[in-house]
């Protein structure tokens, strides 16, 4: 397999200061843990994605600290504990207009490429002057493949990148490991019943033995020796078709038949009795929930964000501010700040302004679509189908639609994008980044306690005579 080369001498580097970038980008992991223990990276797990990922990574002679890199800080795209709350939160956010993406606490696609971070990990490394540009560059085609996005971002926004390490590939294919203890984790505790039998000859192919194929397609409880058995099978099966496919095609990849088969487990595993009923209990408290980040929002944004930089500005007065608010709904979510520096402040704030501008000129560019043929009352009944009238992003639209209208018959008229409030946008931010570090089980206790403390405030002003006490 022909060697996909990279920019700068990577190979040079990691050479050379591989082990201590590796530890540079444990202690940063560490630090982003601290923020969300994911459910879903157990030991077992990642102990099993490392593993085939480093042997195809050796078996292919690609760079072996690259990958093990990558793959030790590897973000998830889909989360299986956190993927229906992500949706949400992005759905939310897009909403008010403040960015496509849902940026999560462990996994933020804009995180990852703070302006701060190349400082911090060459920080901990100990190397030759002459050497910096070479390792920054490395640390680039890290950062690409910890994502597993072709995404960089600038000034600009959010722009697509074309290359992606060969060692990236490999890292995000390996992740359907995860599927597979999905899978079986789910069979063995009854939250996904069986296999359809169609899978059987899928399962043959794959040299599963016939009890074990029996168990999966007659829907039996996984046993522990079952469980072991299968995800010992399924990890070298993964492996195996990984390195053979990648040696006969020349380039990274699954065969189409074992990628096809690993979609459809996914799409089992998505559609457990367990997930539906997650997304139904979520989907029902919707409406609190943006009321809840209403609240959070409303609170941060005081007086010019006081309380999210008083907590960035120094630890004496940060411990103070949490102590005040130890028993309130609101000292976790100042708890989950207090990660973030002030340093990282600025760079989020810098990314959202770029984000809003840029997701404001898609909406507009949409809008102006729509009304191309056609009259105001049409476009306006057209953008009504498109998305809901009764929220924030319609009046948005609505907005344009008129703009659009009037500038066809006066030309001399200025567009008006609608960007949200710099204060407010951040506020929105951090409120949503700390929702989305919860899975949805958190997510919905969040929500419990919120409405406990609503009933006790309503009962106690009405016991006043209306009067907040």
């Amino acid at each position: 397999m022909e060697k996909l080369k990279y920019p700068e001498n990577v190979d040079y580097v990691m050479g050379k200061y591989g082990e201590q970038i590796k530890q540079a980008f444990i202690e940063q992991n560490e630090i982003v843990r601290q923020i969300k223990r994911s459910e879903i990276h157990t030991d077992e797990t990642m102990d099993a994605f490392m593993e085939v990922a480093i042997n195809c990574a050796k078996e292919l002679h690609l760079n072996v600290y690259l990958t093990e890199i990558i793959a030790q800080n590897y973000i998830r795209e889909k989360e299986f504990s956190g993927n229906d709350t992500e949706l949400l939160l992005g759905s939310i956010k897009r909403n008010l207009g403040i960015g496509a993406y849902c940026y999560d606490a462990l996994t933020p696609k804009d995180q990852v490429y703070l302006d701060s971070l190349k400082k911090k990990i060459l920080s901990n490394v100990k190397y030759e002057p002459k050497d910096k540009e070479m390792i920054e560059n490395a640390i680039d085609v890290i950062i690409d493949g910890i994502l597993s996005l072709k995404l960089s971002v600038s000034k600009e926004g959010v722009e697509e990148k074309s290359f992606l390490s060969q060692e990236a590939q490999l890292v995000k294919l390996c992740e359907s490991i995860y599927i597979i203890y999905e899978l079986f984790g789910g069979l063995k505790d009854g939250s996904i019943q069986k296999l359809h039998e169609w899978y059987n000859e899928t399962l043959i192919d794959m040299g599963i033995l016939e009890n074990l194929r029996r168990v999966l397609i007659n829907g039996q409880k996984l046993t522990d020796v079952d469980y072991y058995n299968l995800t010992v099978t399924f990890k070298r099966r993964i492996y195996n078709n990984i390195v053979e496919t990648s040696r006969a095609t020349g380039k990274i990849g699954m065969s189409d038949p074992f990628a096809s088969f690993l979609g459809q487990i996914k799409g089992i595993v998505d559609n457990s009795y367990d997930r539906k009923q997650k997304r139904q209990r979520i989907k029902a408290k919707v409406p609190k929930i943006k009321e809840l980040i209403e609240v959070y929002a409303n609170f941060l944004a005081e007086d010019d964000n006081y309380y999210i930089k008083s907590v960035l500005s120094g630890k004496e007065l940060a411990d103070r501010i949490l102590v005040s608010f130890e028993e309130s709904q609101l000292s976790e979510l100042l708890q989950f700040i207090s990660y973030y520096s002030y340093e990282d402040f600025l760079s989020i704030q810098k990314q959202l302004k770029a984000s809003m501008y840029k997701m404001a000129v898609r909406e507009w560019e949409r809008v102006e679509g729509v009304c191309k043929g056609r009259n105001k009352s049409d476009a306006i009944e057209h953008i009504g189908r498109l998305v809901n009238p009764n929220s924030v992003r319609y009046s948005r639209y609505k907005n344009y639609a008129e703009q659009y209208l009037d500038f066809k018959k006066d030309t001399n008229k200025k567009i008006k994008l609608i960007v949200p409030q710099t204060e407010k946008a951040i506020a929105y931010e951090f409120a949503i980044r700390f929702l989305s570090t919860k899975s949805p089980e958190q997510l919905l206790e969040i929500v419990k306690r919120f409405e406990e403390y609503e009933r006790s405030f309503e009962n106690t002003t009405r016991k006043s005579g209306g009067i907040e006490i």
